[in-house]
Parts: C-alpha cells; structure tokens; sequence
C-alpha cells in the first residue's frame, strides 16, 4: 500500500504531476473532483478509506491558497 501527497498552490501542476506519474498506478483523490458536494472533505475522507481499505495505492491532492 502506498500514498502520495501532492500539496501545492492551485494551478502549480499537481493534477498534471499526477496524470504524468500516477495515473497508471494510483487513485486519484481530490476534492476537485467533486466541486459542488456539500461535504467535500468528508468524501474526500471517505475515498481515502474505501482505497485504504482496497489496498490500492492512492494519491491525496491537497490544494493550497496562498498566504497574503
């Protein structure tokens, strides 16, 4: 089992980094996947679990706003 964080501001290239080396071989998790859910974190959280679970390798995209 393995996981992969990518943590980064938004349009730094995170999904990109994925698609180029992980897509083959992880899930993807982000809460950009699903905009409009009302919990986004929640099934975010949840995602992580069912492929924890499955004992899939998994990557978690974490996004970052800048500090001002």
């Amino acid at each position: 089992m393995e996981l992969a964080i990518l943590i980064g501001l938004q349009a730094s290239g995170k999904s990109t980094f994925y698609r180029e080396r992980f897509a083959s071989t992880h899930v993807h998790v982000s809460k950009d996947l699903f905009p409009n859910a009302r919990k986004p974190q929640q099934r975010q959280g949840k995602m992580i679990a069912e492929a924890l679970a499955a004992g899939l390798h998994h990557l978690h995209h974490v996004r970052r706003h800048p500090v001002a």
